[in-house]
C-alpha cells in the first residue's frame, strides 16, 4: 500500500509542477492589462497606432511600440464604445482598426492551462477513489 502511496504522491506533484509551469508561462506576456476607458484616453491623445480587435478581447500597439490589450464590453461595438466614451471620429482610422474573426475553439496560452488543471483534478480524485475502493475491498479503510 505505501508503494501505492508514494505513487499517487508523485503524480499529484508531478501534475502540480505541469500546472505551475503552463500557469507561469502564459502570465509572461509583454502585454500590460489597461481598462476601456485608459484605451479611449489614449486614443483621444494619439497614442495608438493600431488596434487590433478580435472578439471582446482589444491588443493595442502604441505609437512607441510597447504593447497592451484591453476588454470591450460585450453587445456593442469597439468602435460605438470609444464614441460613448469621447473618442472623436477622426481619431478611429480605419487603418488603424483591424477586426480579427477567431475561429479556433479555444486558445492556446490561457485555456490549456485550465484544461490541465481541470485534468489534474479529475486524475487525483480518480486515483483516490481507486484507493478508497482497493481499501474498502479489503476491509483495511480505517487504516
Amino acid at each position: 500500500m505505501d508503494k501505492e502511496r508514494n505513487s499517487l504522491v508523485l503524480l499529484v506533484l508531478v501534475l502540480i509542477i505541469t500546472v505551475l509551469i503552463f500557469q507561469f508561462r502564459s502570465s509572461d506576456n509583454d502585454s500590460q492589462l489597461i481598462s476601456i476607458n485608459e484605451l479611449a484616453q489614449e486614443l483621444e491623445r494619439g497614442r495608438v497606432t493600431r488596434l487590433i480587435i478580435n472578439g471582446n478581447a482589444i491588443e493595442v500597439i502604441f505609437n512607441d511600440g510597447t504593447l497592451a490589450v484591453s476588454r470591450k464590453e460585450s453587445g456593442k461595438s469597439a468602435v460605438e464604445q470609444f464614441l460613448d466614451l469621447g473618442v472623436s471620429s477622426n481619431r478611429l482610422d480605419s487603418d488603424m482598426v483591424q477586426i480579427e474573426i477567431d475561429s479556433s475553439l479555444f486558445n492556446l496560452d490561457t485555456d490549456l492551462p485550465v484544461l490541465i488543471g481541470v485534468f489534474a483534478a479529475g486524475v487525483v480524485v480518480g486515483a483516490l477513489s481507486i484507493l478508497v475502493f482497493i481499501k474498502v475491498r479489503k476491509g483495511t479503510l480505517d487504516e
